[in-house]
């Protein structure tokens, strides 16, 4: 990549929010936590000081757009979460209303860039990966490349590896007929920036759907899992995520009312078993999901990745369901993670946490051992994940970067 190229995909526009106070419609909006409702339609819940938005809060306007995360006297400061409307994730440092410190950002093309942030732009040291998996590291000056530390590296993606991982995600919160959660939508976008990550095989956009919310209708869901898993070969690996409201023996699409548009588990176990893919995973964290059955760089992005998709050599695959719940329990959320309870442990043991063998590859078995004990723990027992299925234990689900 040359390195005098402005990446322009880097320009986001972050405007100032205009507070004009509108409506205080639940707590205390001056001195506490409450919810306030603004003349356009955004809606903010969080903590507020002296009558500025300050702490931590939910910001979220009409466009989609979300941000969770800190902040002070009305400005994004600190650590945060930012969904933009058109589908770009930043997770990292916020200073004054901007980006600023360090933090990753997965554009909506699939490309992703992790480094030091100034001003909304790139500055510092970081590493690009664009869509189609060439890579750009080194120093970055106002989104410009100024030096480079590799020499026309490609990041592998399973398309150039024995076995080819092939991801739905989905996440609904904002229901049509059914009551909403808070965090179903972020944890699949958490799920999704993991699977682009070299940790998560580095997805290209040809191998991961992410669907959240209004585009997760219960024809759309079937429609592209049906299509993701046709892709898959005899050695390729595919997995379904989902987080959302559950009943028993379904998942619950955005449109679902409980009696029409839902997804049940015997039409998912069917287009999971109908699929050629040596390896298939099913984990989802919704209500009776147990019911569906009786930073720093290595340097070295290349053999990094690589070193994942070897690991799938030797493993038998099989078919594993992680559930977030047995089939009588509920799946919980809280305030304190920003997440759903298995959602939240869940990327903490893909992240490194379940790596309990210190080989730097999380398997299935680790996996499910460190969720299944450490939501029981933080739930005090109420919820209770289960691993069902027939699977190899080796089967690896993602490779950490100590």
């Amino acid at each position: 990549m040359n390195g005098s190229l402005l990446l322009t995909a880097f320009v986001v526009v972050l405007p100032l929010w205009t507070f004009a106070q509108q409506g205080c419609i639940l707590g205390n909006c001056r001195q506490g936590y409450g919810t306030f409702i603004f003349e356009d339609g955004s809606r903010y819940t969080g903590e507020f000081q002296d009558g500025y938005i300050h702490g931590l809060g939910i910001f979220e306007a009409p466009d989609g757009e979300k941000y969770t995360g800190n902040w002070i006297r009305q400005k994004r400061w600190g650590k945060g979460r930012r969904l933009y409307a058109n589908g770009d994730l930043y997770v990292g440092d916020f200073k004054e209303d901007k980006i600023f410190g360090f933090g990753e950002m997965w554009f909506h093309d699939g490309g992703y860039y992790r480094g030091k942030w100034e001003d909304n732009l790139p500055h510092g040291e970081g590493i690009f990966v664009s869509a189609t998996g060439s890579v750009a590291k080194g120093d970055w000056k106002a989104g410009k490349q100024i030096t480079s530390t590799n020499s026309g590296e490609t990041a592998l993606e399973g398309g150039t590896n024995p076995t080819t991982i092939y991801a739905v995600v989905i996440g609904v919160a904002d229901y049509q007929s059914m009551p909403a959660l808070q965090f179903a939508d972020d944890d699949a976008l958490q799920i999704g920036a993991f699977l682009r990550s070299a940790s998560g095989g580095a997805l290209g956009a040809h191998q991961l759907t992410i669907l959240t919310d209004a585009e997760a209708t219960a024809q759309r869901i079937e429609a592209v899992t049906a299509e993701a898993f046709a892709k898959a070969d005899d050695n390729d690996m595919i997995l379904f995520y989902f987080s959302g409201h559950g009943v028993e023996g379904a998942f619950l699409p955005v449109d679902a009312d409980g009696y029409q548009n839902m997804l049940s588990h015997t039409t998912l176990k069917s287009l999971m078993l109908s699929s050629r893919a040596k390896y298939k995973l099913v984990i989802a964290d919704a209500c009776h999901a147990g019911g569906m059955l009786p930073y720093r760089d290595h340097g070295d992005q290349q053999a990094f990745i690589k070193k994942f998709y070897g690991s799938f050599e030797g493993v038998t695959g099989g078919m594993a369901l992680l559930m977030s719940s047995k089939g009588t329990e509920i799946s919980l959320e809280d305030g304190r993670l920003r997440s759903g309870v298995f959602s939240f442990f869940l990327v903490e043991g893909l992240r490194g946490a379940a790596d309990t063998d210190h080989n730097t590859i999380v398997n299935i078995a680790e996996l499910s051992n460190f969720v299944c004990s450490s939501v029981a723990k933080h739930t005090n027992r109420i919820q209770n994940p289960v691993i069902l299925g027939k699977f190899d234990p080796l089967m690896p689900v993602g490779i950490v970067r100590w």
